[in-house]
């Protein structure tokens, strides 16, 4: 309707601007004069009508935005939604990915069931405790090194493929091997039979080991890219419920081991084998055949070697060299403009020198996990305390190990905090929330005062212990029975809670700052160097 009007105006301007030169060619002065003031008119009825279609789009706006703006509206009138639903597929998807994989996570069953098989070869043959801690820490350092990979040579939706095609592989042997294991536990077969089951194992944990550090490394960055242009909040919350399925499937896991001391372990473990290949291969199918919702786009860039040639030619150039203009160095023809920005610019556009500076002072941030990571874990005290005097049932024994299992701290806190805090507290009290470093800073002063507390608690035990100089509770070494503390086991718990606490504010909020802070092409590397060296 209003090109239609619009067409009309511009039809009628043109016959009239016709019919003034026809008029001024034949000196009719009076009749030019008033067909310019027709044209006048015409042209300010025109510029009225445009002004009048404007103010009734800005009042539709305004109403629009203003409907938007009370359906949006909370019980505090403040105009916030609950981010509790992402509609984003692509993140949903990769949130799906990682529930699944996470569920039930066989690293630390399929480490049990090797040294299993290397003491059925062997009666004396058993696996060594430290192997445990190598293959963790060998998981931790693999971190920064898969996501250097993903954002340097192959992409991260590739990365994720590949790392879900080896979890998928893994899961095969760990099943064949555990199989072979039972089939020639109790039957006298060759001593060949034995072996292929164990390295069927072994061959499990590497591949295990490799495909969770290559997928943990790449999916908060990849579930970042699926929202690429969203606001500050939702980014947030996006990375918020990945930590709150990620608790989930904590406790998933904790349950699962503590169900061994009721369910008879052969057919938990077997089932529990059986339950995360199928969970595999409900991930692997949807990589491919939801690529199309997918951000796959390939973000390939060198973030290491881009770094390194920053810093040399800072150090290489401190100070701006001063050649003379007429002064070249080949005998092709510079012009001076080429030459300075060679000689004094460097190679360097100023975004990448921004981004670099950036990391620079992201490392001091990443350092502060250092010392996150290094306090010692007060989960581990409660086993040097006295335990209840009860009689060790099975439910009392399932409460017992619930009660020094740490991770299960961690989770009930991340699942009841972050559900509060977006369902509550950002709703209600979004203004009075202090900013991401605060948050941060809260939860390392919580773990602090867990770590004073337990120090308080080390000189309390040491004065009711008669053997004071083989007392301590900050330790690590064996302990023997007279090592026990003359303390209650409930004296160990404010310490615990005061970690799990601390420890949701800092490992939380920490990556949501870096995902905000860190170059584009950096994300993968800086944010699980971090995670690596906190854990």
């Amino acid at each position: 309707m209003h090109a239609s009007v619009d067409s009309v105006y511009q039809y009628n301007k043109t016959a009239i601007f016709v019919v003034h030169c026809v008029f001024e060619v034949f000196n009719r002065k009076t009749m030019a004069a008033r067909i310019d003031d027709l044209l006048l008119h015409d042209e300010s009825t025109e510029r009225d009508y445009l002004l009048d279609r404007n103010e009734e789009a800005l009042k539709s706006m305004d109403t629009k935005s203003k409907d938007a703006s009370k359906s949006c509206l909370t019980c505090c009138g403040n105009p916030y939604r609950i981010q509790f639903v992402i509609k984003s597929k692509g993140a949903l998807i990769v949130l799906m990915w990682t529930f699944l994989l996470h569920c039930v996570i066989p690293i630390s069953m399929s480490i049990h069931l090797l040294g299993l098989s290397i003491n059925a070869l062997r009666k004396k043959a058993h696996l060594p405790k430290y192997v445990s801690s190598i293959i963790y820490t060998t998981l931790f350092v693999l971190y920064p090194v898969m996501g250097w990979v993903a954002d340097a040579r192959i992409g991260r939706y590739r990365a994720l493929k590949y790392s879900i095609m080896c979890i998928f592989a893994a899961g095969l042997c760990i099943v064949f091997g555990y199989s072979s294991h039972i089939v020639t536990y109790h039957v006298s077969h060759p001593f060949s039979f034995k072996l292929i089951a164990a390295v069927l194992l072994a061959l499990g944990v590497l591949l295990n080991v490799c495909g969770f550090a290559c997928f943990d490394a790449n999916v908060i960055p990849f579930l970042t890219d699926q929202i690429l242009g969203a606001s500050g909040d939702k980014l947030s919350a996006l990375i918020h419920w990945h930590f709150w399925l990620s608790a989930i499937c904590a406790g998933i896991n904790n349950i699962v081991q503590i169900s061994s001391l009721v369910v008879s372990s052969r057919y938990l473990t077997f089932g529990t084998l059986l339950v995360h290949l199928v969970c595999t291969v409900i991930v692997l199918i949807s990589c491919f055949t939801l690529k199309k919702w997918l951000d796959v786009t390939p973000k390939v860039t060198n973030p290491i070697k881009l770094i390194f040639k920053v810093i040399v030619y800072t150090v290489k150039n401190k100070q701006p060299r001063k050649p003379s203009a007429f002064v070249f160095c080949s005998n092709r023809i510079h012009s001076r403009i080429e030459y300075g920005k060679k000689i004094f610019g460097g190679p360097f556009s100023e975004e990448q020198v921004e981004d670099v500076k950036t990391t620079l002072r992201l490392l001091l941030f990443i350092f502060l996990s250092v010392a996150f990571g290094l306090q010692s874990n007060p989960f581990n005290y409660s086993k040097k305390l006295l335990q209840p005097n009860i009689k060790m049932t099975n439910f009392n024994r399932i409460v017992l190990s619930i009660a020094e299992d740490s991770a299960i701290y961690y989770s009930i806190f991340t699942i009841i905090f972050l559900t509060m805090y977006h369902t509550v507290l950002f709703p209600l009290f979004h203004k009075y929330i202090p900013s991401v470093l605060k948050r941060i800073g809260f939860g390392l002063m919580l773990t602090a005062i867990s770590l004073l507390y337990l120090c308080l608690l080390d000189l309390t035990a040491q004065s009711t212990n008669k053997y004071k100089h083989d007392m301590c509770l900050l330790g690590n070494g064996n302990y023997t029975e007279r090592n026990d503390v003359n303390l209650g086991f409930y004296w160990g718990l404010p310490a615990i809670f005061l970690r799990a606490f601390g420890e949701v504010f800092a490992a939380t909020f920490s990556v949501e700052f870096l995902i905000a802070q860190a170059p584009e092409q950096m994300k993968g590397v800086m944010v699980f160097f971090s995670l690596s060296v906190s854990y």
